[in-house]
Order: C-alpha cells, then structure tokens, then sequence
C-alpha cells in the first residue's frame, strides 16, 4: 500500500473498505494481518490485528 500508517489497525480499515467497495455482494469479511517484528518495546516475533466486518442491509 502506498499510504503509510503507523497503527496496524488503520491499515485493516483502509484493507477492509477496499474490499467491500470492490467485492459487490459480499457481506461479512474476516481480516487477519500479522506484523514481522512490530516497533514496540518488548521482544516479540510479530503481533496479530483481526477484525470481522459485517456489510448486511
């Protein structure tokens, strides 16, 4: 993507919204991004954000 986020969970908003304007009909989508050593001050291998959106009506 060429917009540059510092939190994970704007780019699953940005990800979520392109999806539903770009896959008519689809109701529910399931997200799941995994971030490879994500800048925080702890030793951690990666940090997961999920998200699950509803689209019905």
């Amino acid at each position: 993507m060429s917009i540059r986020s510092k939190l994970i969970e704007h780019v699953g908003g940005r990800i979520l919204k392109m999806l539903h304007e770009n896959i008519p009909g689809k109701k529910t989508i399931d997200l799941k991004i995994n971030k490879l050593r994500p800048p925080v001050n702890a030793d951690v291998a990666s940090a997961v954000f999920i998200v699950s959106a509803d689209f019905a009506g």
